[in-house]
């Protein structure tokens, strides 16, 4: 049996406390799964702007060499290609970057470990 509140009223009702219960939930699990292994996070990301970058590389390819109508169609306006080579260089490069990120954090990661055996061990 539950005794009344003697003062003041609760501030965990609602949907709102359901909704922060929630992120507490994910930034909860996002730190636990992520904190030991970080190259899971940032090396996925990277292999996958990369691998999308890879894609949007040889569709351009395609459109300009290999389409039926690459250059030779005076009716057909030419394709603008600065903007796709933009977008590649971007992929590619965050995607190179995000994966090196990951191996330096996992590194880090690796020495925080460490650091905290030898802790346990001198205790």
């Amino acid at each position: 049996e539950l005794l009344p509140r003697r003062a003041g009223e609760s501030k965990f009702q609602g949907p709102v406390r359901i909704l922060v219960g929630l992120m507490d939930l994910i930034s909860v699990w996002f730190l636990l799964l992520f904190s030991r292994k970080p190259l899971l996070l940032f090396g996925g990301t990277g292999l996958a702007l990369a691998g999308i970058g890879a894609v949007v590389a040889i569709g351009t390819i395609y459109l300009r060499f290999l389409h039926p109508l690459a250059g030779f169609d005076p009716y057909v306006p030419p394709m603008g290609y600065r903007p796709l080579l933009y977008l590649i260089m971007l992929l590619e490069t965050l995607g190179f970057l995000l994966l090196g990120f990951g191996l330096v954090s996992e590194q880090v990661a690796q020495v925080r470990d460490e650091i905290e055996a030898i802790r346990k061990g001198a205790s």
